[in-house]
């Protein structure tokens, strides 16, 4: 009798070892069933981290002194670009006058691995309005911007990604692709493991 209780026991010990086991190996199978999974990051979230480059101020070739302030971040439709567009103000050191207008810059949305951020990257200017300026004046405030535009977003991370995106189901992720909708980032993220 003792020996068929003792052997009982010992097979209850090994079928719980094996559930255990087939446990684990079900659980790390399913970290590779999870697929890509995708996060949404709204546009105001986004804003945030823009506003925090401005008010920018700028003299451009020692002749003309750039102010922008209050970006306005939206979605360019149908697009992997997002739009800033800022009041400004430029003012010619060598005259009195200055012109208020509008600029308006785009980029593309690029995620950069080393720094577990989304960039704006491949700036450039699309609009310049300026009320009142000669055309001749307006056309080198332009030219001039075009060296600017790298310069305004450098470096400025729209959004970093944090633990909670990178890990998820005890799997780890890494951002794949950013697609753009009306409220802001789509962001896909893809089994790492």
């Amino acid at each position: 009798m003792m020996s068929d209780r003792s052997g009982n026991l010992h097979a209850v010990g090994r079928y719980r070892w094996w559930s255990i086991v087939a446990a684990c190996l079900l659980l790390s199978a399913c970290a590779g069933l999870l697929g890509p999974r995708t996060v949404e990051v709204p546009l105001q979230r986004l804003q945030s981290s823009v506003d925090r480059k401005f008010p920018f101020n700028q003299r451009l070739f020692e002749l003309i002194d750039m102010r922008l302030v209050e970006p306005q971040l939206s979605v360019v439709p149908g697009s992997d670009r997002l739009r800033v567009a800022m009041q400004a103000s430029v003012a010619p050191i060598f005259t009195s006058r200055s012109w208020r207008g509008n600029f308006v810059l785009s980029g593309r949305l690029q995620i950069d691995p080393a720094r577990r951020a989304v960039m704006l990257v491949e700036p450039q200017f699309e609009q310049i309005s300026l009320a009142g300026i000669d055309p001749a004046l307006s056309a080198q405030v332009a030219r001039a911007a075009d060296l600017l535009a790298a310069q305004i977003l450098r470096d400025a991370p729209l959004y970093t990604f944090d633990a909670n995106d990178l890990r998820y189901g005890g799997s780890r992720f890494l951002p794949t692709q950013i697609t753009t909708n009306a409220n802001g980032l789509v962001i896909t993220f893809a089994p790492a493991d």
